[in-house]
């Protein structure tokens, strides 16, 4: 940084302080190179943000759909495979058509006759897409 004298008016000097075109050159290099590197961060942080919500949220689907066959009648609970259907914010849709997230869940018996095992698969997109699974054990307390 310069600083140059300058005469003033009725007998003061007055100091001008200044940054020289190299020192404005060079912090003007290093800013481009921070915000560089903060710009080839954001595509990742977006993938962990978006995996993290799809985790979040088909856990929550999963928890509700085991939560909704604890309450079935523990005869009542189906012997094959059924799917379920889920719009973006978790709400259940009667058909695949606009469809985020898709849950197929499987009752399959145990060994003792008063437990059946749960197994929620919920898929994102497609069932070819990103998928989580979640096993549930259902006790027939009645």
């Amino acid at each position: 940084m310069k600083t140059e004298n300058r005469p003033a008016a009725r007998g003061r000097r007055v100091t001008a302080r200044a940054f020289s075109l190299c020192e404005v050159a060079i912090a003007v290099g290093i800013f481009v190179f921070a915000l560089t590197a903060l710009l080839g961060l954001l595509p990742s942080a977006l993938t962990s943000a978006r995996h993290s919500l799809d985790l979040s949220t088909a856990t929550q689907l999963a928890d509700g759909l085991a939560a909704e066959y604890e309450r079935t009648e523990f005869s009542a609970l189906p012997g094959k495979e059924t799917w379920h259907y889920f719009d973006d914010l978790g709400n259940e849709l009667p058909g695949a058509d606009q469809a985020v997230y898709r849950a197929k869940v499987a009752v399959t018996p145990s060994d003792s006759a008063n437990l059946k095992m749960v197994k929620i698969t919920v898929f994102r997109g497609t069932e070819g897409g990103s998928s989580r699974s979640f096993c549930y054990s259902i006790f027939n307390h009645r």
